[in-house]
């Protein structure tokens, strides 16, 4: 009798152990995709010639959430068997996404002058850190949740960053009506103009 009952353990560890592998496994073209996103970011992060402090608030927070995502299923944490987990993880790779988007577009100036002029970097930014925390919660990473406090340093770093952004930008209006003074081509209409409600 005593070795019917073994087999019957054996059978059930075997099953739950099955069980886990499949998540598991389920997960790996999940978690290649957050590798390969977190990539994308950090690049961009690091090729960034301009608003490089506030992407750099975006990369340490998605690398450290990465790092804890590795070892949640590294040691087959028992939250992935949940069916909603699956749904988590699909929602912080969307963020993820969202946030490769925003770091392009501020980090170019060509994507950042349309960005900017519409006046809604600021509550992007804002959604987007939003986001990456209720992201990380679902998936109980254990990284910090922004306190209003870091969000406010966060925005002052986004709100030095625009200033730069804005005193190159005047630069370079200034330099292209010094050139169409000079120029003896006709001069074309020129507005650059761009709003500066941001920096209230």
């Amino acid at each position: 009798m005593r070795s019917i009952s073994g087999i019957g353990k054996f059978i059930e560890t075997s099953s739950k152990v099955m069980e886990q592998v499949n998540v598991i496994g389920s997960f790996i073209p999940l978690i290649s995709l957050i590798s390969e996103l977190t990539k994308e970011i950090v690049e961009t992060y690091e090729n960034a010639q301009y608003n490089k402090k506030t992407c750099e608030v975006l990369v340490n927070r998605i690398e450290a959430a990465e790092v804890t995502l590795k070892i949640l299923i590294r040691e087959k944490d028992e939250n992935l068997l949940s069916q909603g987990y699956s749904k988590s993880l699909d929602k912080y790779v969307n963020c993820l996404k969202d946030i490769r988007d925003f770091c392009n577009d501020i980090t170019q100036l060509s994507k950042f002058k349309k960005f900017y002029t519409s006046g809604s970097i600021k509550e992007k930014f804002r959604e987007i850190i939003e986001e990456f925390d209720n992201c990380s919660r679902d998936l109980n990473l254990a990284i910090t949740i922004t306190t209003n406090e870091q969000m406010n340093k966060y925005l002052s770093f986004l709100h030095l960053d625009m200033i730069e952004m804005m005193k190159f930008l005047d630069n370079i209006e200034g330099l292209l009506k010094i050139e169409l003074k000079n120029s003896s081509l006709i001069p074309m209409k020129f507005n650059f103009k761009i709003r500066k409600s941001f920096l209230k």
